[in-house]
């Protein structure tokens, strides 16, 4: 549904990094379970015993960054979506409103 919403050519930026933003919580939980990996995740696992607890020698294989995933996802920088996703999680409902209409 993302594909379809982000595949449309007439939304801006800031309705880009909108629809963007419904999917940071599922960003986030992989980065955590990425981060939980590379902090040698289990303490009673085979690669942990097997590196003996030295840090990061566990390579991880996807690791996430949440705001840079995300703004690719939306086609935009990733300040850019830093600065967005800023505007539309604060409490200023009438600057919202203006930046998502597109008001000057």
């Amino acid at each position: 549904m993302l594909d379809i919403q982000l595949g449309r050519r007439s939304l801006s930026p800031i309705q880009r990094i909108a629809a963007a933003e419904k999917y940071r919580s599922l960003y986030e939980k992989q980065a955590r379970e990425n981060l939980k990996q590379a902090s040698g995740g289990d303490r009673r696992s085979e690669k942990f015993e097997q590196n003996q607890g030295l840090p990061n020698l566990v390579k991880v294989e996807n690791s996430i960054e949440t705001t840079k995933k995300l703004a690719q996802v939306a086609g935009v920088g990733k300040e850019t979506y830093r600065m967005g996703a800023k505007v539309l999680n604060s409490n200023n409902e009438k600057l919202k409103n203006e930046v998502l209409s597109g008001a000057p």
